[in-house]
């Protein structure tokens, strides 16, 4: 499962030179950067792969819908997509 998940972060970060940018995370962004908006490429970057993974969680090929409880949990703790994948991926390894 962790090779394909690499495999899946790569292939992901290839497809991104054309990918457009979720309005949530867009959103986020903005919420998280209001002061300065020096780190906004670094945020729509970082929101945009750990968005992108955690919609790949939840497909069936995957985790399937069983992950929204584990992302649901992640996301009352954190408050933006990165950490929300950082914790649910912290999940995933220590439930094996």
């Amino acid at each position: 499962m962790k090779r394909i998940l690499t495999t899946g972060i790569f292939c992901l970060a290839a497809s991104m030179a054309g990918a457009e940018v979720p309005q949530e995370v867009i959103d986020e962004c903005n919420e998280v950067n209001s002061d300065s908006y020096n780190n906004m490429p670094e945020c729509l970057k970082e929101g945009v792969v750990a968005y992108e993974m955690l919609q790949t969680a939840i497909q069936d090929e995957f985790y399937g819908p069983s992950a929204h409880r584990v992302i649901d949990g992640c996301r009352e703790r954190n408050e933006t997509y990165e950490k929300v994948w950082i914790c649910f991926e912290q999940c995933c390894r220590t439930s094996r």
